[in-house]
C-alpha cells in the first residue's frame, strides 16, 4: 500500500524549502550582498529601492512559507496598515 503522506508530495515540498532556505542564507551571508547593500545606500534613489527589494523578498519568503496570494496578501496588509500611521502623523 502507498504512503499517503508521499503520495501527497509533502516531503518534496520539505527538500525544496531547505534548498530554497540554504541557497537565501549563501547569499545573505556573502560579501558581494553587503557590497550591493552598501552601493544601494549611496544611490539617490537609495531608500524606494530598499523598500521595494525588501517587499519582494517578503513576498518570496510568504510566498514559500504559505502561498503566493497569501504573500501578496500579508504584504498588502501591512502596507495599508503603515499608510495609516503615515496619515495620522500628517493629520495631527
Amino acid at each position: 500500500m502507498p504512503n499517503p503522506v508521499l503520495k501527497r508530495g509533502i516531503f518534496k515540498n520539505i527538500i525544496m524549502k531547505k534548498k530554497i532556505n540554504t541557497f537565501l542564507a549563501l547569499i545573505f551571508k556573502s560579501p558581494k550582498f553587503f557590497k550591493l547593500i552598501k552601493a544601494l545606500k549611496l544611490l539617490k534613489f537609495a531608500k524606494p529601492a530598499i523598500t521595494i527589494v525588501s517587499i519582494v523578498i517578503s513576498i518570496g519568503a510568504y510566498s514559500i512559507a504559505y502561498n503566493p496570494w497569501i504573500g501578496v496578501g500579508l504584504v498588502g496588509l501591512l502596507f495599508v496598515h503603515e499608510m495609516g500611521h503615515v496619515f495620522a502623523m500628517n493629520r495631527a
